[in-house]
């Protein structure tokens, strides 16, 4: 605040009773106070109330302040001083507000007031220092002026103050934790805006003042979250000609009692309520909804321009009509459809001490709710009207949807039937003049407990999601218990490191080296390549067999059709009763290829009948279940029709094709892992074998966890296994198997992954050669697509070092002339003769069987001596060779 011009002061000196007064017009003469008043006790403002310290230093405004006596108010804003100190005894001033203001001083680090000077001003009915805004003031000065709360309105450590005129928060210093002043906008600035990365939320106490600027929003105003106004402020935001308030919600609720008016006339559909005056509603001439407490107060007559206030909609806030004459039948808020705020608690409707208001209508007003326990209208001392609410059902049809409107409730306050002269009883809210009903207290209820209910609510909602997810998963869990487990790709360290084992060894030879060098895996030869022995003992022997699965003999027995008298089949069937799984292996998908007259369909049953005793043994199918592509679970009853006993027989059939070299793992693999650590036994029409070797091996890796090598476990496997021998093709089954497992469980390391590649190429190649041709049993490195070459050198270098237990094979293709021929090649032959015009002739047929014969060969005899000794000489066993004595006829 400055001086007006020629103002003047006097002072008292302390040793002349006589006033000096002399005048000042600007900051040069202003500062020739101390001269002319040194050693002054009093000093005075004459004819003006504020003195501003705006052009003294430091010391003159230390100096002014140490003077016993000041008879003014003193307003130190906005200076450069770094210290003050007020050793006055006595400051009095006839202003409004502060007598001693020290606020918004960018330097100030710390405030001394003497303690006399704060106990005269204890009682006072406000706060006659004010220290506010001081960003750098010291913490331990506001702490001491804090004891003095009565007294002096004392700032927060952090406390800035707002820039003039406030252009940009990023300006502002990054320790401000709240702000105090007035907020007044550059008027040539076009926008104020609050960066998305600029998250901090501001204190606010000070004044709006925003006027005549080119402002299109003040959306910048929603980073003070709490505010508070100054006291003798006008807070106004108008005359903006580009501005258009959209945040008017949040400006009635933080910004109380601030007007904003005459800004851009398309968007003065929002205002912010207050007390309804004709200013009020020039201003507001076409404002639709209210944020904020509207208020119609004190009235005399009405305004000229009340039909302004029909055009209101909602009000945000409460409508408030009190002390008013000459109302009558107030029907200007006709269009009025909602009161209140989203909080929803208390009155809303305040209509208090009106003697001549007849009515009040609001034909449209929906958004409200009546009720005796809380009363959200309150009529007190109107004698002439009286509140009714009146149920009315409106049906409007809506075009846009075309759903019709439910019965609502509509309230009005009108003159009553019977006028009662002595009114209600001043002060008293009328409950009897709120009628409810249920539904409107149903309403009320989840308006005042909306939060609970709706949090009921989503407990509700997800409790009962988790029972239904639980019951589902349980369901689930029931339905798959008899399905497949996954493959066992997930193994220990030591079984990993078995695995890895028998794969090294397999890796070693190519597919068709180990068709040359099979010996030593499927012939029980005794003795390895290296020369040592590969027979296990007696107790090792001993701890594999639990881990062996037994093999029933061939059910398919040649038996009479439809004669239940089979006793090698019944004997077979009975094995059944001891087994909690028993694990058929088929060729076909019929399932009486492996035990005949066995029940495929539900229901079916067979009876299996010993002709020589009484065992008699039935089979009940009561139900079946695709466990996979490949394999089908049948439950069957088996009942001892002798004892009568019962028991239920899980059968795990398993189709496994004729293909001679298979190229399909993971079924086998999860049939293994179902049938491990079970009671099971094994029957089929082919193949079980390799299905007892491949579960020896995989008992191995997951159970005893003992490393092997492949020739080890094969011989193991010959001489435990109750079947008949493995074939080449098996044996190169049961390696494809095993490496396919390993590189599944990842227990193939990266330097071997070529090897294994390569290896797994030429079975792939092999088995797709070998569906090609049926009848071809040896194939060769040329039967292979591609460059074979290295290929062909490693299977001659391995027919050089084998020992062969029999006669070379011959290197050409071999057929087997004499192979049973299949229902495709039956069919194949018929098409083929179907289409063909030539008949062969008996000489074609003759010379087609002449090539079929055994061609006649020169063969030099040997004694039986001569075999003996050069048969012991290539390494044979003596048992082998003796074993092999009956098969050599003698001469």
């Amino acid at each position: 605040m400055t001086l007006c011009e020629g103002t003047k002061i006097s002072c008292v000196l302390e040793d002349e009773e006589e006033q000096i007064t002399f005048s000042f017009d600007n900051i040069s003469t202003k500062q020739n106070i101390r001269r002319e008043c040194n050693g002054a006790v009093k000093l005075s403002l004459l004819e003006e109330k504020y003195f501003s310290a705006d052009g003294l230093s430091n010391n003159d405004i230390n100096w002014l302040l140490s003077i016993e006596e000041l008879n003014m108010c003193i307003t130190i804003h906005r200076t450069d001083y770094s210290s003050i100190r007020v050793g006055s005894k006595s400051i009095k001033g006839d202003c409004t507000g502060a007598i001693l203001s020290i606020v918004n001083n960018e330097k100030l680090e710390y405030v001394i007031i003497s303690p006399k000077l704060l106990d005269t001003f204890i009682g006072y009915p406000e706060k006659p220092i004010i220290v506010r805004g001081n960003r750098i003031l010291d913490g331990k000065y506001i702490t001491a002026l804090a004891k003095y709360k009565n007294a002096v309105d004392i700032q927060e450590k952090g406390e800035c103050a707002m820039p003039q005129p406030f252009t940009m928060f990023v300006k502002l210093n990054s320790d401000c934790k709240s702000l105090y002043g007035t907020l007044v906008v550059d008027p040539a600035l076009p926008f104020i805006t609050l960066p998305p990365s600029f998250k901090r939320k501001f204190k606010y106490e000070g004044c709006v003042q925003i006027e005549n600027t080119n402002l299109a929003d003040v959306q910048f105003l929603e980073a003070f979250h709490t505010f508070k106004p100054t006291p003798y402020c006008r807070q106004y935001i108008r005359w903006n000609r580009m501005l258009c308030v959209k945040n008017m919600k949040f400006i009635a609720e933080v910004f109380v009692d601030i007007r904003v008016h005459n800004n851009l006339e398309t968007c003065s559909q929002q205002c912010v309520g207050g007390v309804i005056t004709e200013r009020f509603l020039a201003q507001n001439a076409g404002c639709k909804y209210v944020f904020g407490d509207l208020k119609i107060v004190g009235w005399k007559e009405k305004p000229v321009n009340v039909e302004s206030l029909r055009g209101i909609r909602s009000i945000e806030g409460r409508l408030i009509i009190t002390n008013n004459a000459d109302l009558g039948n107030f029907t200007y808020f006709s269009n009025l459809r909602k009161v209140g705020t989203q909080s929803g608690d208390g009155k809303v409707i305040i209509i208090r001490n009106n003697p001549d208001l007849t009515g009040l209508p609001m034909p449209r007003l929906r958004d409200i709710t009546i009720s005796e326990d809380d009363p959200r209208v309150e009529l007190i001392n109107n004698p002439m009207m009286e509140m009714r609410k009146s149920m009315t059902t409106t049906k409007k049809a809506t075009k846009a949807t075309g759903v019709s409107e439910a019965s609502t409730e509509e309230i009005s306050i009108d003159e009553p039937e019977t006028q009662n002269p002595t009114g209600f009883e001043k002060g008293v809210a009328q409950p009897k003049r709120s009628v409810s009903t249920k539904n409107e207290g149903v309403l009320e209820f989840l308006k005042k407990h909306k939060w609970f209910v709706v949090l009921g609510a989503v407990t509700f909602c997800l409790i009962f999601l988790c029972l239904i997810l639980l019951i589902l998963i349980l369901m689930l869990k029931k339905k798959t218990t008899a399905l497949l487990p996954p493959p066992p790709y997930k193994l220990s360290k030591q079984s990993k490191e078995v695995l890895a084992s028998i794969c090294k060894d397999i890796m070693k030879n190519n597919p068709m080296v180990w068709c040359v060098q099979d010996r030593y895996l499927l012939w029980q030869s005794g003795r390895s390549a290296a020369g040592g022995s590969e027979e296990c003992s007696v107790t090792a022997c001993e701890a594999l067999k639990p881990f062996m699965i037994p093999l029933a003999a061939n059910a398919s027995v040649p038996a009479k059709k439809e004669v239940e008298y089979n006793r090698p089949l019944q004997k077979r069937i009975q094995q059944f009763f001891d087994y909690e799984y028993v694990v058929m292996v088929g060729s076909k998908s019929d399932i009486t290829r492996v035990v005949p007259r066995l029940p495929s369909s539900i229901g079916g049953l067979a009876l299996y009948i010993d002709g020589r005793s009484d065992i008699s043994i039935a089979y009940k199918l009561l139900g079946m279940l695709y466990l996979s592509t490949n394999i089908l679970l049948y439950k069957y009853e088996a009942r001892n029709v002798h004892d009568k006993s019962h028991k239920l027989v899980n059968v795990l059939f398993y189709q496994w094709g004729t293909k001679r070299l298979p190229t399909e793992f993971t079924e086998l693999l999860q049939l293994l892992r179902l049938c491990s650590k079970k009671k099971v036994i094994c029957v089929s029409d082919r193949r079980k074998e390799v299905f007892s070797l491949l579960y020896l091996v995989f008992m191995q890796v997951s159970t005893t966890k003992e490393v092997k090598n492949i020739a080890e476990t094969f011989q193991q496997h010959l001489q435990l296994c109750n079947g008949a021998p493995l074939d080449r093709h098996e044996m190169l089954y049961v390696m494809r198997f095993l490496l396919d497992w390993a590189q599944q469980a990842s227990c193939i390391p990266s330097r071997s992954e070529k090897k294994h590649a390569n290896w797994c190429q030429v079975y792939a190649q092999m088995s797709t050669f070998s569906q090609a041709h049926p009848s071809v049993m040896n194939i060769q490195p040329q039967h292979l697509p591609g460059d074979t070459t290295s290929l062909e050198e490693e299977v001659n270098a391995a027919y050089a070092s084998s020992y062969r237990f029999l006669p070379e094979r011959p290197r050409g293709i071999m057929r087997d002339s004499y192979r049973r021929r299949s229902e495709d090649d039956k069919k194949r032959d018929a098409n083929l003769q179907a289409h063909s015009d030539v008949i062969p002739s008996d000489a074609q047929d003759e010379e087609l069987w002449a090539d079929k014969r055994p061609t006649a060969t020169t063969r030099t005899c040997s004694t039986r001596s001569d075999l003996v000794s050069r048969e012991t000489q290539e390494g044979f066993s003596r048992e082998a060779v003796k074993s092999r004595q009956g098969v050599i006829s003698p001469r």
